[in-house]
């Protein structure tokens, strides 16, 4: 039996339910406003407004306790310097349960948990640059820009580029020529050793070439 058991299980064990009080109560104290169920807002309630009694208070055995329960240094400090001094005024209730409708799917009522003295949060706009039409784009200054050189007055320009081209050609074509005459003077050694020697004027082809003083006449 459950005597004198006044919290509400939630479908949870202990230390899931817990850990789910601990989310809600981050949640409000960072935004100051959240959707959930009424019963866990009605459970949440309890831990939320013991955190707002410790910030009042601001002892540092309080603060330890705090930071125990939110588990974040710069939330707790951001609660007593924002959220304590709006409920100094008040002996209790600092938070609001407003029923909101019925969740769908399965139909469970909700309803919005938030603080009944809620600090103002300043939304940050950001601010984009205007551009400018081209009609007022301002041109550079003329120094600035640099002006094309005039050539020579001795040589007209289609002459000059001329040149400039001629003396680009000689360094592209000795490149290319380095690797072929090494190639010439290779193919001239092979050839030298394949030539036969060239024959006497006067001799004659054939055996009576080779053997001429062989057949000569006695006189």
């Amino acid at each position: 039996m459950r005597h004198k058991k006044l919290n509400k299980r939630l479908g949870r064990n202990k230390s899931q339910r817990k850990q789910l009080m601990r989310s809600l109560a981050r949640a409000l104290f960072i935004t100051y406003k959240i959707e959930t169920t009424v019963e866990k807002a009605k459970e949440a309630r309890k831990l939320i407004e013991k955190i707002v009694t410790y910030a009042k208070s601001g002892q540092l055995k309080d603060i330890r306790a705090m930071e125990s329960i939110l588990q974040s240094r710069a939330l707790v400090s951001n609660i007593i310097k924002v959220v304590s001094p709006l409920a100094m005024k008040r002996k209790g209730g600092y938070t609001r349960i407003t029923r909101s409708g019925f969740r769908r799917g399965d139909g469970a009522p909700l309803a919005i948990l938030e603080l009944t003295d809620m600090p103002v949060i300043e939304k940050k706009v950001k601010k984009y640059k205007k551009q400018k039409p081209a009609s007022q784009v301002v041109p550079e200054d003329a120094s600035k820009t640099k002006k094309p050189v005039p050539p020579k007055a001795d040589q007209p320009p289609a002459e000059k580029a001329k040149e400039e081209k001629k003396a680009e050609v000689p360094k592209k074509e000795a490149e290319k020529q380095e690797p072929k005459d090494k190639v010439k003077e290779e193919k001239a050694k092979d050839t030298k050793k394949t030539e036969k020697p060239e024959k006497q004027k006067g001799e004659k082809k054939g055996l009576f070439g080779k053997f001429k003083g062989f057949f000569k006449k006695d006189k």
